[in-house]
């Protein structure tokens, strides 16, 4: 069995990205992998000195709230680790974006039926990302766990989803006739609140670092301190090797009409945009 932790970074109306990021660890693996995060998260609650609930990866970041308080390079080094912690234990990730002004301006009349919201979009995808890899890959044993944070109303359409799935996300990852849906994922996705996972808070500060580069690099935003860009980019590079990019889904074309539609509301050349 497997556990994909999963964080969205974007969700207010007006961010043109809305960022998907999920590690998964192996079951056998679990109890190894918080081992390895304790003292990250131990070094990251003794710089903040208050109670901390959870770890707000941007607020830590950009110094909101009582980060003031703490030296920059200590926490931009904080920062740094707890992006690397998927490196740290060489974990299998999976990251979408979805580019708020292309999706919106889709015709709902062509937008596929399970692509109803930009949420259920990037959850159905990364969903489409882990079946079509884990199917592929001749070691895999056992089912993967979908967790995301917490989102009850979206997630209970996922779950719907999974169970019942529709003809062109089938085809994308080349359903046999007599296989149940996402036969490689338990078809009950979880929801839980990121202070109760520690992973589901990486997945947050990975996914967000994605988000801001997109939005300098992409969108021209101006840093929100002198040096951001590079930093952020230096933080992706620690990580972006672990990106696991399932076949036939960003390069040559279209081959199903799913894969037309992720590559559509994306940012363009996504794949490129990551590894290069």
């Amino acid at each position: 069995m497997k556990f994909l932790y999963v964080d969205e970074s974007g969700n207010n109306a007006d961010d043109p990205y809305l960022i998907f990021f999920g590690l998964q660890i192996d079951a056998y693996r679990l109890k190894s992998a918080i081992r390895a995060i304790r003292p990250i998260i131990n070094d990251i609650e003794h710089a903040f000195r208050e109670n901390l609930r959870e770890v707000k990866s941007s607020r830590m970041l950009n110094a909101v709230g009582g980060w003031r308080n703490v030296d920059s390079n200590l926490r931009k080094e904080l920062f740094r680790r707890l992006c690397n912690f998927v490196q740290l234990i060489s974990a299998t990730c999976f990251a979408y974006a979805i580019d708020r002004n292309i999706y919106n301006a889709q015709n709902q009349n062509t937008t596929p039926t399970w692509a109803s919201t930009p949420w259920i979009t990037g959850a159905i995808t990364i969903s489409m990302f882990v079946q079509r890899e884990n199917q592929n890959n001749d070691g895999n044993k056992g089912l993967t766990v979908l967790i995301f944070d917490d989102n009850k109303q979206e997630l209970h359409n996922l779950s719907t989803f999974l169970i019942n799935s529709s003809e062109h996300v089938d085809e994308y990852y080349e359903r046999k006739r007599r296989s149940e849906p996402f036969d490689h994922v338990i078809d009950t996705a979880f929801a839980i609140k990121s202070e109760h996972s520690l992973f589901v808070q990486v997945a947050d500060a990975c996914a967000y670092t994605i988000r801001r580069r997109a939005e300098i690099e992409l969108c021209n935003m101006d840093e929100m301190w002198q040096g951001e860009c590079q930093y952020l980019l230096d933080v992706f590079n620690g990580f972006k090797d672990r990106i696991c990019f399932p076949t036939k889904t960003w390069s040559g074309q279209p081959r199903c009409h799913a894969v037309e539609w992720i590559r559509r509301v994306s940012i363009p050349n996504f794949k490129a945009w990551i590894i290069n």
